[in-house]
């Protein structure tokens, strides 16, 4: 029996987004959508353990309460992580969790062996000749 293999590096990115970036995030991946009736999130509901976030928004007359799932709030967060260039490595796991007062994404990448260095590029020859001209 083979004994299991411990990763070698674990990079794990844990990032917490308050409820006033949740809606903001929200808001701008309604407009990616093109959902042009709703323009704002003005209340934001966060219960620990939770499946999905309670949203209000509002567009001109029309106010609707939202609940939205945790895949599509995710969604909307890591798109909100790409405008603000916040970096997120591309084939990292993803989990989202809701606690009391924010949104937590939590990225993680696992390296079983040691990532390999590329050998440095050979120099250049300089050119014969090209000692002392000037440019």
């Amino acid at each position: 029996m083979t004994e299991p293999v411990e990763p070698a590096i674990t990079d794990r990115r844990t990032i917490t987004f308050s409820a006033d970036t949740v809606g903001a995030a929200y808001a701008v991946h309604l407009a990616r959508m093109g959902d042009a009736t709703f323009r704002r999130v003005t209340r934001v509901g966060l219960q620990p353990g939770q499946s999905h976030v309670m949203l209000k928004v509002e567009g001109g007359s029309v106010v609707e309460d939202r609940m939205v799932d945790l895949e599509t709030l995710g969604s909307a967060l890591i798109f909100y992580c790409v405008d603000v260039r916040i970096p997120l490595p591309r084939k990292a796991r993803r989990r989202i969790s809701v606690t009391e007062n924010a949104v937590v994404l939590t990225v993680e990448m696992v390296f079983q062996e040691p990532p390999s260095r590329k050998p440095p590029p050979e120099p250049v020859p300089a050119m014969a000749g090209a000692r002392g001209m000037r440019w």
